[in-house]
């Protein structure tokens, strides 16, 4: 995207593996609003497709996508998030999964072993970011003094700009929770290009998605990790 908008005549491609953009952040509206604004800037988003082959000896001439497709190119760039090292782990015979099995105190099967972050899986999910491999430390180190420090998992939050549209993702978000005990409250405006939407449980605030500006952002944060939810239903529409 950022050779879109500092080299006006660079074509650029987007491929991307999963049914829609942002996968584990977006649902599929969201989603869908985010790829219209990024196509209506020139650029070009293939969905549910990846690439097989890099085409080219000494540089890069092209790829071949899994479907057949051939697109030509001279500059690639990868971004396939993270895979677990768990080699030194299986070495020393600790349990592992995806990654490293650890339990509420860091503690990995061998009661003498502590792990923390992007290699570690805590309660079968692997974090794949900075802030909570930050907290795991700071538990293994208070576990490793014998002190009482129990680590329950980290709210992953995502905040960025897609071009000039901002993005915000938080908490619980995705749509394989029952609707039954999971309640989403959305709010949208196609034309202003701006998507918010609340994940309610039990009266407790426990997701979001936001496409657009919002000032009360830093207030949703909160109120997600608190476990606020009416003062935000109320000012969703506001602003």
């Amino acid at each position: 995207s950022a050779l879109a908008q500092d080299y006006p005549h660079t074509e650029v491609i987007v491929v991307e593996h999963a049914p829609r953009l942002m996968a584990r952040q977006l649902d599929d509206a969201a989603s869908e609003m985010l790829r219209e604004h990024v196509m209506s800037r020139g650029i070009q988003v293939i969905l549910g497709n990846g690439v097989k082959v890099i085409l080219g000896d000494e540089q890069v001439e092209g790829i071949l996508l899994r479907n057949g497709r051939v697109i030509d190119c001279d500059t690639i760039v990868v971004a396939t998030g993270i895979n677990p090292n768990i080699k030194l782990a299986l070495d020393a015979h600790l349990k592992v999964g995806r990654g490293i099995v650890v339990d509420d105190t860091m503690q990995t099967s061998d009661p003498s072993i502590y792990a923390a972050g992007e290699c570690v899986e805590h309660r079968k999910k692997v974090y794949g970011l900075v802030a909570p491999g930050l907290e795991q430390a700071a538990v293994a180190a208070h576990s490793i003094l014998k002190g009482e420090s129990h680590y329950i998992g980290s709210s992953t939050t995502s905040r960025l700009k897609v071009l000039d549209i901002e993005v915000f993702s938080a908490g619980k978000v995705g749509e394989e929770w029952s609707e039954i005990s999971y309640k989403p409250f959305v709010y949208e405006s196609a034309g202003k290009s701006i998507y918010r939407k609340l994940v309610i449980c039990h009266n407790r605030l426990v997701g979001a998605i936001v496409i657009g500006s919002w000032s009360e952002l830093n207030r949703l944060q909160e109120m997600i990790d608190n476990g606020q939810a009416e003062e935000m239903l109320r000012q969703m529409q506001s602003q």
